[in-house]
């Protein structure tokens, strides 16, 4: 009973620790802290196995909670993360991994990204400088001896008294794999730091919005937006009629509205430029959050079984269309709520889209749909910006093949 009461303890805790970072504080400029990796060079045979610590230096902030991205294999797969294993200080909080929610990383080697939320005790805050992790890494065989760089871009903290993420410098690492027999050096130059301004009480309230990217930035790497009303809606079963919403509405919801049976989401993307049969190696579908989110919701995401499928219309409702076999599940928890004015990840659709591309009659080019219904109780959902509230934040789609 007593552990139990702990547990519980340490998450009703953080809740209250988050509401007050993130509603009761005043905005003020952060001091800046910084995350980095170390050793900043490492020489390692293939196969070997090795580990980098994460290391944290608050500066003057009393960090309560961090959430750590870890991005290596690029721009080839060399490494293989085993592991990532906290220190004393933090303890894992739940996170939505490949359709579970648990306290733990979650790891994608095939992608190479790696993420985990990690937390304070409660009534603690880490303050000096020192090692809040430990990844364990397995180097792979390259054709020849090359160069692996691993970074922490994307990771984020909370701080007490502060209402933005206070980290504003990243620092990496560069593993060099030796062939046997080949001669190699560590490039002096190896660490990149990289470093971003403070942000300003009018940089927070009037961010600016990412780039209008349609397609391939480069080969393999495709991103594309909603770019009609009637590709982005909602549809929920009221007095058991289905009906279309938000065809023309400034925000769409995730999860569930009145009818827990029957609330479903469609999004529609088109000219999704990838060849037939190309091998999926990871994928994000992505809506813009304005504001801060509490609420839970609770999402099963499939794709349109079509080559070449439709806009959505009441004739044509996102509850009516014919689905992949794969699918992913999404758990948006109170626990870590959703933070305004970003793009959030609504689901990992790399199976899905694998299934679609794989038709026979799939052709680069063609349009690519997805129907999102809510599991959760009535009500329980989230919003994002449609196309109508802002073309240049509409739900997104983010995939690399090769």
């Amino acid at each position: 009973m007593h552990k139990m009461y702990d547990k519980k303890s340490f998450y009703l805790v953080t809740v209250i620790t988050l509401f007050f970072l993130f509603f009761v504080q005043p905005l003020s400029a952060s001091p800046a802290s910084s995350i980095s990796l170390s050793p900043l060079n490492k020489n390692v045979a293939p196969g070997e196995n090795f580990s980098l610590s994460v290391m944290l230096n608050p500066s003057s902030n009393q960090i309560s909670a961090v959430d750590l991205h870890i991005n290596y294999n690029k721009p080839s797969v060399n490494l293989k993360l085993n592991s990532v294993t906290l220190g004393s200080f933090f303890q894992a909080l739940p996170l939505s991994c490949s359709g579970q929610f648990r306290s733990a990383a979650c790891i994608d080697n095939t992608g190479g990204t790696a993420e985990v939320v990690m937390g304070a005790s409660p009534g603690t805050s880490f303050s000096t400088n020192g090692s809040i992790a430990t990844l364990n890494f397995t180097a792979l065989t390259p054709a020849a001896t090359t160069n692996a760089a691993v970074d922490l871009t994307g990771s984020t903290a909370s701080a007490l008294n502060e209402t933005a993420n206070v980290i504003v410098s990243y620092t990496g690492a560069n593993v060099s794999i030796t062939i046997p027999g080949s001669v190699t050096s560590i490039p002096s130059n190896a660490p990149t730091v990289i470093t971003s301004i403070i942000p300003t009480i009018s940089s927070i309230i009037t961010q600016q919005s990412p780039p209008n990217e349609n397609n391939a930035r480069k080969k393999g790497e495709v991103i594309v937006k909603i770019n009609s009303s009637a590709d982005d809606v909602n549809e929920d079963g009221v007095g058991g009629i289905s009906v279309i919403f938000n065809l023309t509405d400034k925000r769409l919801w995730i999860g569930t509205a009145t009818n827990k049976d029957a609330s479903f989401t469609g999004l529609r993307f088109t000219n999704v430029t990838i060849p037939r049969g190309a091998k999926i190696v990871s994928t994000s579908l992505e809506g813009f959050n304005e504001r801060f989110q509490w609420s839970r919701c609770r999402v099963l995401t499939k794709g349109v079984l079509s080559p070449n499928p439709l806009s959505f219309s009441q004739s044509n409702l996102p509850s009516t269309q014919t689905l992949t076999n794969a699918s992913s599940e999404r758990f948006c928890g109170f626990i870590l709520p959703w933070i305004g004015r970003k793009y959030q990840n609504l689901a990992n659709v790399t199976s899905i889209v694998q299934e679609l591309v794989n038709q026979g009659s799939w052709q680069n080019g063609n349009s690519m749909a997805f129907v999102m219904k809510g599991l959760g109780d009535g009500l329980h959902r989230k919003y994002i910006v449609s196309f109508d509230g802002d073309p240049a934040r509409a739900p997104q789609l983010l995939i690399k093949y090769r």
